[in-house]
């Protein structure tokens, strides 16, 4: 039971600390950007801004936390916009070029905090399995009634277990999945679909099918 107990608080730290560091990393960008252009009106009021979601991001997460782990249904609308800007930091410091393809509205309407903490997770993912001078490409597309999403590396290939159980809905370990348990849970929450492409040695192509204006919490159309 003790085994059991540890085995819960690891995986449960692990998955945290996945959670957290992303919207904490897009603060760390907005007081870059003040400290650098906070004399310009519209710089300053954006990097405000961009904090102001970042808390509240942060908030969302000790409210999940609190409530069994599981992440709070959000009607927010869709943006790959902010995604960009909290990735875009570990990329340039990994030296990883992070190509965004969206040719969206500014807002699309699927559950968007669920969103967002799929892609940074997958995002940041490829960008720690990518060396240095590769590319990590991100396209959003809509097709009909839905939303594409399309994480591709050039990495080392992810490994085939944690490839199957996106496709699967099967969560790995956390500790060992670097993320993947969360994506699992919330795309289930989002009724999406995951197919995913990994050749050793010649990067990963993970693709997600989401319906639009289906909240998780709400059965799919």
């Amino acid at each position: 039971a003790v085994l059991l107990v540890a085995s819960l608080v690891i995986g449960l730290s692990a998955t945290l600390a996945h959670e957290v560091r992303n919207p904490l990393a897009g603060v760390l960008t907005a007081i870059e950007t003040l400290r650098k252009f906070g004399d310009r009106p519209e710089a300053r009021d954006e990097a405000l801004d961009f904090m102001e979601r970042g808390m509240r991001a942060l908030s969302n997460v000790a409210d999940a936390t609190l409530a069994t782990h599981r992440p709070r249904s959000n009607t927010q609308s869709f943006g790959p916009q902010d995604v960009q800007r909290l990735v875009d930091p570990q990329a340039r410091r990994a030296g990883v070029s992070l190509v965004v393809e969206a040719p969206l509205p500014r807002t699309v309407p699927v559950a968007g905090h669920e969103v967002r903490q799929v892609l940074l997770n997958l995002l940041l993912n490829a960008i720690q399995a990518s060396a240095p001078g590769a590319q990590v490409t991100l396209r959003c597309a809509l097709q009909g009634q839905r939303l594409r999403l399309e994480v591709q590396d050039q990495g080392p290939g992810l490994p085939h277990g944690l490839a199957q159980g996106l496709q699967s809905g099967i969560e790995p370990v956390a500790a060992a999945g670097l993320g993947v348990a969360v994506v699992v849970r919330l795309v289930q929450q989002l009724h999406g679909r995951v197919t995913v492409q990994a050749r050793p040695g010649h990067g990963t192509h993970i693709v997600l099918e989401l319906p639009l204006a289906q909240m998780p919490d709400n059965p799919a159309p």
